[in-house]
């Protein structure tokens, strides 16, 4: 008997002993190994700390209503690990969206303009900097707080040409003249904050190489600062250091100066927003969708009243940009909570239940058996369908399975046998070049030389453009040596809804690898050899906030496969959705190559992206790559979707998780752990249209098709012997399922 049969088997004997749990025997192990709650129960001790006094009315009622829900997770013995996290990020989102009452004697929370003037120490007459600062300039209030914002330009200096400020600081606390200043105040200057440098902005004084003042030898010039500044403070005494000045005489470029601002031009700017009407839109839509789920009441209040607080900040003239963007995150974590039924384990059960749907059992017992199964699947593909429900599926297809009804023994075959399942065929497959034929090159048999090929990465319906595409040249070098085959490719950043970010590890599958029946690879995986990493200006490699040592060259072995069908099986990281969304970084992806563009290559040249740096919309003639659903546009965009919530073409959950994605809500789930939350969201594809249904194939297993279509698995929820026992523990609650069954006299 193969591997895989043995391993189903051993899947079919897990499943009979996980029967007899949920009979009831081992109840006492589901508290122990129940979702842990510990970060849920700190979220909701913090907001309950708060004093919200404070705050305006609407939005203290959201955190209320956030609150309420929360309490009743915490009595829920069924929640869901991922359920759990979602709901200790609305808190943390909820209290961010607080809106202070305003100050009567202050400027409302938001964003102004406010004209000023840089004048020199000793003088009314404008300081030499002054060209430098982009007018109007601008003041965020916030929570009584004022901080001024400068935007730094370049400046000319008669006779001497262009030159930039190199540093700001600023004297709290003195009204005096400069001539009165002590040493004390001359120490007591502070540095401003650097929001932004001028990057890649080299001239004779900062070059890496050449500069000639070595205070800025190196140093990016500063393009935004900040300062903290007090209401109707008119005057501020700040020092600038301009290099330009520097090169004509020693110490003539630390400059001192009175930052004058004129509080009769302050003027209010109206805040951006385009999240956040997304975000109320979307709670509009769930509203009429969730009316008919069996959402808790906590859940329907919370809905209700996230749409009721969005409203209110849409319409306020006097909440600023930070406020508006904090209320659109918080919104987006209350959507989250309406897609965020662990299915996992469930897709593992419709896969293990399609095998007991052969021939070898009775045609009554497999006619119910689909029937549970199809009944499944469409929780399964239901966007909106809870915990509860998936939960209450599974147990009734693990009834099923741990109970069934064979025919009588035709042979000496005692178990359930199952027919190893197909490798979906590539579709559309690129047409295979031969030797000769108009004086196109061989692939298959190739001397040895450098060659390069036209490639594009795409998901695992071998058809729509990855992500990760718009992350690398989309010209291949391929390098033959003694009749191997390696593929380089080279990386370069990626756009990701305003935030820049790189690929991280890549794997490859090695050859051998097979795809499960929903298109996904599985197999063995390496990684790849990084030649060369990320650099920046100074020549250290690049860090961010998600991490160091991006690759920028890689090498790695070209399968045989992809030789034969031009579809590279790779496994593909990117630290910037990660941070987003916990669990979309590491993805399955197939590198697609055209075979008609081989050629062989005589320098650099040929492999400059003829497709060009992050163009998404760049195809291979060779396959019918489709474009429309990139995470930075098209039919499941925030502001285009192509499918009502109810059904269609997107599952909520996507739209909900580039919703999530364009209102930058990074921080939303990124802490706390579970058993089945850390890993077990939607695989990518995996929201089919309502329509998808499990059906038999000729050789009798169960298949789920829709043009082509089932949900997507991920080698990480394959079906494995301790799977189900696991997920067993975790639904204890749910053992009032099989009474319930029971009662009902069976399936």
């Amino acid at each position: 008997m193969d591997n895989k049969m043995n391993r189903w088997k051993r899947k079919g004997m897990a499943v009979l002993a996980a029967a007899a749990v949920l009979a009831g025997i081992a109840s006492t192990a589901i508290h122990a190994l129940a979702a842990d709650k510990s970060a849920l129960q700190t979220a909701v001790s913090q907001a309950e700390q708060i004093d919200v006094s404070g705050y305006r009315d609407e939005t203290v009622k959201l955190l209320q209503s956030a609150l309420d829900s929360s309490a009743q997770l915490m009595n829920d013995s069924s929640a869901s690990s991922l359920r759990i996290k979602n709901h200790a990020a609305l808190l943390q989102t909820a209290v961010r969206a607080l809106v202070k009452k305003n100050n009567a004697n202050a400027p409302a929370s938001g964003n102004y303009t406010i004209k000023g003037i840089l004048r020199q120490a000793s003088s009314d007459s404008a300081s030499m900097g002054n060209e430098s600062i982009t007018q109007p300039m601008e003041l965020v209030v916030e929570d009584n707080k004022f901080t001024l914002r400068l935007h730094f330009s370049s400046l000319t200096v008669p006779g001497l040409g262009k030159g930039y400020l190199s540093g700001l600081s600023y004297l709290p606390d003195w009204d005096g003249m400069f001539l009165d200043m002590t040493d004390a105040q001359f120490q007591a200057f502070q540095a401003c904050n650097v929001e932004e440098y001028y990057k890649g902005v080299y001239d004779l004084f900062n070059d890496p190489n050449t500069g000639t003042d070595p205070l800025i030898k190196g140093k990016l010039y500063p393009k935004y600062i900040t300062m903290p500044v007090e209401d109707q403070d008119s005057e501020i005494w700040v020092r600038v250091y301009v290099p330009i000045m520097e090169s004509i005489s020693a110490g003539g470029g630390t400059q001192y100066a009175r930052l004058q601002m004129d509080w009769d031009t302050l003027a209010w700017t109206e805040p951006d927003k385009e999240a956040l009407d997304a975000a109320v839109e979307q709670l509009v839509q769930l509203q009429g969708a969730a009316i008919a789920a069996d959402y808790t009441q906590e859940m329907v209040d919370l809905l209700e009243q996230a749409a009721i607080t969005g409203a209110y900040v849409q319409g306020s003239s006097d909440i600023g940009q930070n406020q508006v963007d904090a209320m659109a995150q918080a919104l987006n974590a209350v959507a989250n909570l309406f897609a965020d039924a662990d299915k996992s384990y469930l897709y593992d059960m419709i896969k293990l239940a399609g095998n007991y749907t052969t021939s070898e059992y009775k045609d009554a017992y497999v006619a119910k058996l689909k029937k549970q199964i199809l009944a499944a699947q469409e929780v399964y593909n239901n966007a909106f369908a809870t915990q509860t429900q998936v939960n209450e599926q599974y147990a009734l297809l693990l009834q099923a399975i741990s109970n069934p009804q064979k025919k009588k023994a035709s042979s000496a075959a005692t178990e359930p046998t199952t027919t190893p399942e197909p490798t979906p065929t590539p579709s559309p497959a690129p047409t295979p070049t031969t030797g000769g034929e108009n004086g196109k090159l061989d692939k298959e048999n190739l001397e040895d030389g450098v060659y390069a090929v036209t490639g594009s990465m795409v998901k695992i319906d071998k058809s729509t453009a990855s992500m990760s595409n718009d992350a690398v040249n989309h010209t291949i070098k391929l390098t033959v040596k003694k009749g191997k085959y390696k593929i380089s490719m080279d990386f370069m950043g990626l756009n990701i809804s305003g935030r820049y970010g790189y690929l991280s590890k890549l794997k490859y599958f090695e050859t051998g690898y097979t795809l499960d029946s929903y298109g996904s690879p599985q197999g063995t995986v390496k990684a790849v050899t990084v030649d060369s990493y990320q650099m920046d200006s100074s020549g250290a490699r690049i860090s961010d906030t998600y991490g160091t040592d991006y690759p920028n060259q890689v090498t790695f072995p070209l399968i045989s496969e992809a030789v034969d069908d031009g579809y590279v099986p790779l496994q593909v990281y990117v630290p910037i959705m990660e941070a987003i969304s916990a669990g979309t970084g590491t993805q399955p992806v197939f590198l697609c190559i055209d075979w008609d563009t081989l050629k062989s290559a005589t320098g650099d040249d040929d492999f400059e992206d003829n497709q060009g740096s992050g163009d998404s919309n760049a195809g291979t003639s060779g396959n019918n790559l489709i474009t429309n659903s990139s995470l930075t546009g098209g039919n499941s965009s925030l502001t285009g979707w192509n499918s009502s919530l109810s059904g269609g073409n997107a599952s909520l959950k996507r739209s909900m998780a580039e919703t999530a994605l364009l209102s930058n809500a990074i921080e939303l789930g990124n802490e706390g752990s579970g058993m089945l939350g850390e890993d077990s969201g939607l695989p990518e594809g995996a929201g089919l249209s309502s329509g998808t249904m499990l059906t038999e194939t000729a050789d009798g297993e169960g298949q789920a098709l829709e043009a082509g279509m089932a949900p997507s698995g991920s080698s990480d929820h394959a079906p494995n012997p301790a799977a189900v026992p696991t997920v067993i523990s975790v639904l204890m609650a749910g053992a009032g399922f099989l009474f319930k069954v029971k009662a009902r006299g069976g399936l």
